[in-house]
C-alpha cells in the first residue's frame, strides 16, 4: 500500500487495497483500521472511510457493528456459491462460443494456453494464475453475451482471492496448460457437452482443493 497523491484520494485508496487484497498482503479476515491504513497512505481518514465502503459494495470487505471492516473470509457455502455460479456462467459462454463465436474464439483462447506453458515449467504461479483468470474472463467475454460477461466480472474479484487461496494449497503448475488445451480442443470439435463438462471438472477441482484444505484434510 502506497502513499497517495491528492488527486482522485477514494480511487486511489480503493485501488490501493484492492490489490492489497488481491495479492495477499491483506489476508481474509484481517481487520481494516482506517487510521493505520490513512497514514501508511498519507492521507486523511475520510478517503480510506469511501474506498472501504466502496469495496464492501465490491463484495471485497466485510463491515460489523461494534468490530469495523475487514477482508471477506471466504466460508465454505461462498466457496459452493461462488464456484457454482461461475461454472454456471462459464458453461452458458462455451455454449454461445461454440453456436456463434467459434472461430475467432479458438484463436484467442489457444493464445492465452501457449501463453501458460513458460511459467508452468518455471513454476511461475503468480504469472501462471494470472493467465488462468483471463483465460476464464475470455470466456465470458467472447459469448458475446453483455450481460453474461458483466455477472462474472462482479464476481471476478471473489474468484481471484479463491484462486490464490488455492494456489496456497495446491500447485497445479503442471497440469494448468494441458486442462485448458482439453477444453479448446472440444471448443474445436464443436462439442457442447465435452466442453462444459471438461470445464465443470476442472472449476469442481478447484473448488474441491481449496475445500479440502480448509477442512484440514
Amino acid at each position: 500500500m502506497r502513499p497517495l497523491n491528492r488527486e482522485t484520494l477514494q480511487d486511489q485508496a480503493a485501488a490501493s487495497l484492492r490489490a492489497a487484497i488481491m495479492s495477499g498482503e491483506l489476508r481474509p479476515g484481517q481487520r481494516l483500521v482506517e487510521s493505520e491504513i490513512a497514514s501508511r497512505m498519507g492521507v486523511s481518514r475520510i478517503p480510506i472511510r469511501e474506498a472501504i465502503r466502496s469495496l464492501e459494495r465490491d463484495g471485497l470487505v466485510v463491515s460489523a457493528p461494534g468490530r469495523g471492516a475487514s477482508v471477506i473470509s471466504l466460508s465454505d457455502d461462498d466457496v459452493d456459491e461462488i464456484y457454482g455460479l461461475r461454472s454456471a456462467l462459464e458453461a452458458y459462454a462455451l455454449e454461445l462460443i461454440i453456436e456463434r463465436h467459434r472461430e475467432p474464439a479458438i484463436r484467442h483462447l489457444q493464445r492465452l494456453v501457449d501463453a501458460m506453458a513458460v511459467p508452468s515449467r518455471t513454476h511461475r504461479r503468480e504469472q501462471l494464475m494470472q493467465i488462468d483468470l483471463r483465460f476464464h474472463q475470455a470466456l465470458c467475454e467472447l459469448s458475446g453475451n453483455r450481460r453474461l460477461l458483466q455477472a462474472w466480472l462482479r464476481l471476478s474479484d471473489q474468484i481471484g482471492i479463491l484462486l490464490r487461496l488455492k494456489d496456497m494449497v495446491a500447485d497445479d503448475s503442471g497440469r494448468l496448460p494441458s486442462g485448458h488445451q482439453r477444453i479448446v480442443d472440444a471448443i474445436a470439435d464443436g462439442d457442447i457437452g465435452a466442453a462444459q463438462d471438461l470445464l465443470r471438472s476442472h472449476i469442481r477441482m478447484s473448488a474441491e482443493q481449496l475445500l479440502a484444505k480448509k477442512a484440514g484434510r
